[in-house]
């Protein structure tokens, strides 16, 4: 079957310029396209440090082939691409090997030569080489402050420094539709896709990533991400003209203001804020269906570029 993220990407560089390009921990592509305009300094607009979050991802693909601006637009679609893979898809690219389970997957990593570190109740920890496997009785976001929890009981911190721990996010139960939140164990910190506390302490496309931004000098910095409850706007400027602005185009949607909040988690917008790139998060509500989801963003991401446009910077 083709890998419908590899054959959307080969597609985009036949009509797009491709400006920046690595390869993540299992080959996938996380490319850069030059979407639209010439003049500088441009906007970067991602679609997320979460693949397992479709809706950013299939937001940008659309807008990297609509968007028609003179100022120049580059999109990135994804900045995790395993996770924008389902749970059976990348244990069957890793070891060939089909699963109808979570569960077989602790089996998967002992046949394979690896080793289960950590087996409580409903919990385990696995590496193999270097990734891990990490599966807990929740299995969502939150799975990462427990995981922190184990490495410090365990003391397993050294054992697990530089390598990366797949954590299932279970929303359907079934690894053919759930996904993977990367993690990644660095000098006792755990940090995900969205984790920037400098450019040293970030995963290594990450790092590359931030390396392009910089580079790139862009004036604005747009990710698309999901919330599992509320839609929310997060920035990482005070400014009252972009606070204006943000309202304007929120209430062309009916979204009200009490979800603009101001950032202060250490991620990409407040590694921007550093760098005086403006930041701007959009979240999309779970609660929605998928295309619904998908629509917000690309109306969202459009009415932000034309107001925060014609008010600040073009």
């Amino acid at each position: 079957m083709e890998d419908e993220y590899l054959e959307i990407i080969r597609n985009l560089k036949k009509l797009r310029k491709t400006v920046w390009e690595i390869k993540d921990w299992l080959n996938y592509p996380i490319c850069a396209f030059n979407v639209c305009g010439k003049e500088d300094p441009p906007i970067i607009i991602t679609g997320g440090a979460y693949g397992m979050s479709k809706a950013p991802v299939y937001a940008t693909f659309e807008l990297i082939l609509t968007l028609n601006y003179e100022r120049r637009i580059i999109m990135i679609p994804s900045r995790d691409p395993v996770g924008f893979h389902s749970i059976s898809e990348i244990i069957t690219y890793m070891f060939d090997t089909k699963i109808e389970n979570i569960n077989e997957i602790k089996d998967i990593v002992r046949e394979n030569g690896g080793r289960i570190v950590i087996e409580k109740d409903e919990t385990w920890l696995g590496i193999i080489k270097n990734v891990g496997f990490f599966c807990t009785d929740k299995n969502d976001i939150n799975s990462r402050d427990f995981l922190y929890h184990l490495l410090q009981k365990y003391n397993l911190w050294e054992e697990t420094d530089g390598i990366r721990i797949l954590t299932p996010i279970l929303i359907t139960g079934n690894p053919k539709n759930d996904s993977f939140h990367t993690l990644y164990i660095d000098n006792r910190k755990i940090l995900d896709y969205d984790t920037f506390i400098s450019i040293e302490n970030s995963i290594p496309e990450s790092h590359s990533f931030i390396k392009f931004v910089e580079i790139t000098q862009p004036m604005l910095l747009i990710d698309l991400e999901e919330h599992s409850n509320n839609m929310l706007i997060k920035i990482n400027t005070g400014d009252e003209k972009i606070y204006a602005s943000l309202k304007l185009a929120l209430s062309q949607l009916s979204i009200k203001e009490e979800n603009i909040t101001l950032n202060k988690e250490k991620n990409l917008l407040e590694y921007a804020r550093k760098r005086n790139i403006y930041g701007i998060q959009i979240f999309t509500s779970l609660k929605n269906n998928l295309e619904d989801r998908i629509n917000t963003h690309i109306t969202l991401t459009r009415s932000l570029i034309n107001i925060f446009g014609l008010t600040y910077i073009l």
